[in-house]
């Protein structure tokens, strides 16, 4: 079934780009104020809806974006790979950026992240083409919370939208703002840093990833755990990785020799005692020191902030689709699919009271657009979680 469902997302993949390139007739762009068509030479521009050419046919791509267009033009090189150059043209079909650099990103509505083809370095322009903040930087980030992070001089640090320093660049890493924290390290190991730039998580951790509903991933070695805001560590490092969910409900890898022991050993570690690096450590000194190895079985499985499991250990594959208002949905898929080769590998649904609300039916699961798809009498049906939790049918394919 694995085979299949890749197969049926390279046919859809291979039907949108043969979209997207045979069908310009078809395909509009800004509210069907133009199209893009492409002429003899494979070469691509817009027509508006006068059929005036209204962008040149000089582009070997054309993308539409909140902005109005990116337009790519392949370099001259003798490698495999292929490369282009970037330029914009805003809604109403103006240059503002010649192609000319190495990439672009639309942020908000008037402002766009760019990286120069001569050196590589970042700066932030304006949807008429003035630059608002220097291509002085290495690396150059969307903004979030209200700033920037940037690289500069081989150092992490913040700006804001005028390019001035809000935090130093005096970081040997840091990664965007996520729920007012930002993972940060000053020498190997890393910690969280508040808006004025000070650690209020210390580096304790071996990586860090961002903070989601209230928590974030932390590892100690090669293996994960969770922290709260405050810093305080929720489980022993038994996972091989730990993502919050929502709702204080966790969705985790951990090893197979796990499955049936991990609830007790949890339960066992928070008897009395507050969680330190020095008791993971001693008290996992076998599990924090053993890499992670694809070819060791694992599991997946949902945990709560008191250590329970969620719908038990009987789980291989756990797949978030929702949260809110205390309301949790999962596509999980059983246990017992290896150990059977007549398995279909189907996903049911389960709420955040570990029950299943549907059977085992859907064969493909789309978590970032919330879509499982099952069939039903030689068709497809399109199933999706709505913003209140609820499944709805989208459609149907032959």
């Amino acid at each position: 079934m694995k085979q299949l469902v890749l197969s049926l997302f390279i046919v859809f993949s291979f039907q949108m780009l043969a979209q997207f390139e045979d069908n310009y007739d078809t395909v509009y762009i800004f509210g069907k104020k133009g199209r893009i068509a492409k002429n003899a030479a494979e070469l691509f521009g817009v027509v508006d809806n006068k059929g005036n050419t209204v962008v040149p046919y000089y582009y070997n791509k054309i993308i539409e974006n909140k902005l109005g267009l990116f337009v790519f033009k392949i370099n001259k090189s003798t490698s495999v790979e292929r490369t282009y150059s970037l330029g914009y043209y805003n809604h109403n079909f103006k240059l503002i950026l010649p192609c000319q650099y190495r990439s672009l990103l639309a942020v908000d509505k008037q402002y766009i992240i760019a990286s120069q083809n001569s050196d590589q370095k970042f700066g932030l322009v304006d949807t008429v083409g003035n630059i608002i903040v220097d291509f002085n930087y290495e690396e150059m980030y969307a903004p979030t919370e209200g700033v920037f992070l940037t690289k500069l001089n081989g150092n992490y640090g913040f700006i804001n939208k005028k390019g001035h320093d809000v935090i130093e660049h005096k970081y040997a890493y840091a990664s965007p703002f996520s729920e007012e924290l930002a993972v940060a390290s000053s020498n190997q190991l890393f910690g969280y840093i508040n808006h004025r730039g000070n650690f209020v998580i210390a580096e304790r951790f071996h990586a860090a990833d961002d903070f989601h509903y209230g928590f974030a991933q932390v590892y100690l070695n090669d293996n994960a755990t969770v922290i709260d805001k405050i810093g305080t560590i929720l489980f022993p490092a038994y996972f091989q990785n730990i993502e919050s969910v929502g709702n204080n409900q966790f969705v985790f890898e951990a090893k197979e020799t796990l499955r049936n022991s991990l609830e007790n050993l949890i339960q066992q570690s928070k008897k009395g005692k507050e969680l330190s690096l020095y008791q993971i450590d001693s008290m996992n000194y076998n599990i924090v020191s053993d890499n992670f190895d694809e070819n060791i079985p694992h599991f997946k499985g949902v945990i709560n902030l008191e250590g329970k499991l969620i719908g038990g250990n009987r789980f291989n594959d756990v797949i978030p689709l929702f949260s809110g208002e205390g309301k949790q949905i999962y596509a999980v898929q059983a246990m017992e699919d290896r150990e059977n080769e007549n398995s279909t590998f189907n996903f049911a649904l389960m709420n955040e009271k570990g029950e299943l609300i549907s059977g085992f039916e859907y064969f493909e699961v789309q978590a970032e657009d919330k879509l499982v798809l099952k069939e039903v009498e030689n068709e497809i049906e399109v199933y999706k979680i709505t913003d209140t939790g609820e499944l709805i049918l989208k459609g149907k394919l032959n």
